[in-house]
């Protein structure tokens, strides 16, 4: 008796085991199913004919697209940071110790899933910044050149304005364009454009030098989704809202950089649009 309910409870064994060898494999999914992506780059600073890394610099991440958290990176001593983040839309900003203008805005940016994308900084040294909110459409301001006092924070002549770090925001436009950010150091606004010029260093020359060497500047920079545009001169036509980058213009898309004489950056169902002139 004992003998064969051994043999039953062996039977039942090797039929259970058949039928759980049988079964497909089960995976442990990830909360979000999705790989994470990064973004990671260099930070230097301007100085003199050159540029040099920042140390210890700080870049400030915040999800936007479902208020998922913040995210910290710091430079390391070749200027170098890296973070990890998970899928979404951020905001970007470098903190780092340059005076008044120790803080670069970056627009928002969407990050996909399993994406790494590459976003270099060039700061200067500089007594003073002075960020600017545009509260009206670009296409409303465009209609006509007088506007009631503080509409506009673009108001200051040409010719009446002190050179330093400026930072203009274009809120985004649903299905037109999105979040842009012009920094520069001086402006021309035009009843039909706007005119961006770079930021120039101080030339300091103790020795009456003649003819000193030109001291490196801070371009014009267009910061949009993943794309940053740097030039010399930057011309944004208000009333088709598009930018003409000439002049030492650099393209980066955050994964390649692209050298060219001209780029220009429109807007089309609210995504950018570039074309390449080399």
């Amino acid at each position: 008796m004992i003998l064969q309910l051994a043999r039953e409870y062996r039977a039942v064994l090797i039929a259970c085991m058949t039928i759980v060898l049988g079964l497909p494999e089960v995976r442990v999914a990830h909360s979000s199913g999705l790989a994470p992506g990064s973004v990671g780059g260099t930070v230097q600073v301007v100085w003199g004919l050159k540029t040099f890394p920042v140390a210890g610099a700080r870049l400030e991440l915040k999800r936007i697209s479902d208020q998922g958290g913040e995210y910290q990176a710091t430079t390391d001593t070749t200027g170098r940071y890296t973070i990890d983040l998970p899928q979404g839309t951020y905001k970007m900003l470098l903190s780092w110790m340059g005076a008044e203008c120790s803080e670069i805005n970056r627009a928002s940016f969407r990050l996909d899933p399993g994406a790494h994308l590459t976003f270099d900084f060039l700061v200067m040294q500089c007594p003073i910044i002075d960020r600017i909110i545009r509260k009206v459409p670009i296409e409303e301001e465009a209609k006509t050149s007088v506007r009631p006092q503080g509409t506009n924070p673009m108001n200051v002549p040409l010719t009446g304005q002190t050179e330093k770090y400026q930072e203009q925001l274009i809120p985004a436009e649903r299905n037109r364009w999105p979040e842009i950010i012009v920094s520069f150091g001086k402006y021309d606004n035009r009843v039909d454009e706007i005119r961006y010029f770079p930021l120039h260093q101080l030339l300091i020359n103790p020795f009456n030098i003649p003819d000193p060497p030109i001291p490196l500047s801070l371009p014009v920079t267009i910061t949009v989704d993943r794309y940053t545009l740097r030039a010399s001169s930057v011309i944004l036509d208000k009333k088709k809202m598009v930018f003409k980058a000439s002049g030492e213009v650099s393209l980066s898309d955050g994964t390649l950089t692209t050298n060219a004489e001209t780029v220009t950056l429109s807007f089309s169902g609210g995504e950018p649009k570039i074309e390449i002139s080399p």
